[in-house]
């Protein structure tokens, strides 16, 4: 990327729209077999390649999860 561009000005192809997409509905929470469908998927780990997950969420949910165990 140049000087002042964002993740959003690089160039947008057909694989960071099916991305783009996939992490959406799944942030949202809709149902895996539906997402399957709409995107014409024959297995449900092909979506796992198009889905990226914020080091963000990560953490937020990992301490969300760990703190009831009182480690």
């Amino acid at each position: 990327m140049e000087d002042g561009e964002d993740q959003f000005h690089k160039k947008f192809t057909p694989h960071t729209f099916r991305t783009v997409f996939t992490t959406l509905m799944r942030n949202q929470g809709m149902k895996q077999h539906v997402l399957q469908y709409i995107r014409g998927d024959a297995e449900s780990e092909t979506m796992d390649i198009y889905t990226r997950v914020d080091r963000d969420d990560v953490r937020e949910e990992y301490l969300d999860c760990i703190k009831p165990l009182g480690l």
